[in-house]
């Protein structure tokens, strides 16, 4: 008989998860068909990614920077890096984007050749995209299946026992995308142009199953002679839990008690990502203890900051060039006055626009605060107080200091924006800085987190 194989069958044999099944039972001298040993591998993988899915949100599993590559022309370097996308693991590194040689010195860096700009501003966004494809004996095997990869391996699908195809393989690859001369923070189409669908934050799908999540947002000038420092904005992976399902995060552990760490909400407003600004921080903190969707639209984790340290937030700022845009960098956190008597809370905050501009083109600040009784459901009226609020060029530094009763929590939010125009034909820089630098310390030993109100936001549930 002629050995012909026929690969002409679905590869999920006939999954469907609404079936529920948990295996695959086989018969003594019964049939085993192709589609039933398909269909027992797709169980017991989408059994794991389900897990998965339901524990942890998208995004990337430890913080990455994209620096610019001194040596070569319009190229960025980005170090290894770990994301998951819908329950799927992929190992991102020693892609080449690009014509670049790779150098001993670059290691599995990550090289990313972006086009030249030289007749308009505009922007570049870097993203992940991630699907499964069939493999098949004789084609090239990249390394972690990072399609334009520098490195290969042998193809051993193929068994030289029989020397013919008896199985195929199926990969997890994974790839880096440019989408050049963009205004958008999100991935337009995958690399078959099939439309992207956002279905979580920071998480997209498009109709021929591949997922995306975006990496970096790369400011371009068509008078540039350099590239402009790389802008994150990729999704954090966070452990889902019963406190937060709603907001793909949790609490930090180490968040209460000294020395501990002070848990900080991290909102970033990005260009067309939202309609509009939210607002002043007054507002901010209205909506999101109303849990209005539109602000959480724009809530990016949970970074812990420790409080001997003094509470500060230097990694936060925007570098982009001239666009009719805003961005909104918000802070928010929550403390509780553990002492038996009224207590001030006091806390420096700071906040730089860009020194080069006049004042109306500055950065704007903005701090705001509500106090309610621990064990009470606060009134989510809008009643947040103004702490201050500012326009003004280079640095400017507010200092709140309000009494709290004792055992009441306060939720602080500090809120600073730069504004872009489109009608200069000069780069600029625009940093959009803040931080609570000073904690005093009767602030230090009177006030801890209070993570009930922190829970309180994240799930919306006041009860």
């Amino acid at each position: 008989m002629t050995y012909s194989p026929s690969y002409s069958r679905s590869a999920t044999g006939g999954y469907h998860p609404d079936k529920a099944f948990s295996l695959v039972r086989a018969g003594t001298s019964a049939y085993l068909l192709e589609d039933e040993v398909n269909e027992m591998q797709v169980i017991l993988r989408e059994q794991t990614r389900d897990v998965v899915r339901t524990l942890i949100s998208s995004g990337l599993l430890n913080q990455v920077s994209a620096s610019v590559d001194p040596t070569r022309t319009n190229t960025l370097l980005i170090p290894p890096f770990e994301a998951i996308l819908d329950g799927m693991k992929v190992k991102m590194c020693g892609a080449n984007l690009g014509t670049a040689e790779r150098l001993p010195a670059d290691g599995e860096a990550n090289l990313v050749e972006l086009l030249p700009h030289r007749f308009s501003d505009s922007n570049d966004l870097l993203y992940l995209e991630v699907y499964e494809e069939e493999v098949t004996g004789g084609q090239s095997l990249f390394k972690y299946g990072v399609q334009n990869s520098d490195f290969v391996m042998s193809n051993d699908v193929i068994d030289p026992r029989v020397g013919v195809e008896s199985s195929r393989r199926m990969q997890l690859k994974s790839v880096l995308c440019l989408q050049s001369r963009t205004t958008v923070f999100a991935p337009s189409t995958d690399s078959t142009n099939s439309p992207y669908t956002e279905i979580a934050p920071g998480l997209y799908r498009s109709g021929n199953a591949r997922y995306a999540i975006p990496l970096f947002y790369i400011p371009r000038s068509a008078s540039e002679t350099g590239l402009s420092t790389p802008v994150p904005v990729y999704p954090q992976a966070g452990l889902k839990n019963e406190v937060s399902s709603n907001r793909g995060v949790g609490i930090p552990v180490h968040s209460s008690g000294t020395p501990g760490f002070i848990p900080i909400l991290r909102f970033a407003t990005v260009p067309n990502y939202l309609s509009g600004l939210v607002g002043n921080a007054v507002s901010w903190g209205n909506l999101l203890l109303s849990n209005t969707t539109s602000p959480w639209a724009a809530f990016t984790g949970i970074e812990p900051m420790s409080p001997w340290q003094g509470f500060n937030d230097p990694a936060q700022y925007v570098s982009l060039p001239h666009a009719d845009m805003f961005w909104e960098n918000v802070s928010v956190l929550c403390m509780q006055n553990t002492s038996n008597q009224a207590v001030n809370f006091r806390a420096q905050c700071r906040y730089s626009g860009d020194p080069a501009k006049s004042p109306q083109y500055d950065a704007k600040g903005s701090l705001a605060y509500k106090i309610f009784a621990a064990d009470e459901k606060p009134s989510l009226a809008a009643d947040f107080i103004n702490g201050w609020t500012t326009e003004m060029p280079a640095t400017a530094t507010g200092l709140v200091s309000v009494s709290v009763p004792a055992g009441n929590v306060i939720v602080l939010v500090l809120r600073t924006v730069p504004l872009f125009q489109s009608k200069e034909t000069v780069t600029h820089w625009y940093y959009n800085y803040h931080g609570i630098n000073k904690l005093d310390p009767t602030t230090f030993a009177n006030f801890k987190p209070h993570l009930a109100t922190y829970r309180r936001l994240l799930t919306g549930k006041w009860e």
